[in-house]
């Protein structure tokens, strides 16, 4: 997670980015944009965690809640 400044926003909201890990820890690009403006909404679990935000993809917001699980 990072903060980074937003023009449209007028403010530095926070941004979460998805990493993957490849082979020998080495990371891949991303398969999903990055989250904007994330808030941490519950634990589901000791492996499950479940956040809000959202994406822009040309320019276009989609609002949306992700989970995202730890673990293998």
């Amino acid at each position: 997670m990072y903060w980074m400044r937003h023009p449209e926003l007028n403010r530095g909201p926070g941004r979460l980015k998805v990493i993957r890990r490849g082979h020998f820890g080495k990371d891949e690009e991303s398969p999903i944009p990055e989250l904007h403006d994330p808030e941490m909404l519950a634990f589901m679990s000791d492996r499950v965690l479940s956040i809000k935000g959202f994406e822009e993809i040309e320019g276009r917001r989609y609002y949306q809640t992700w989970r995202i699980f730890f673990g293998d």
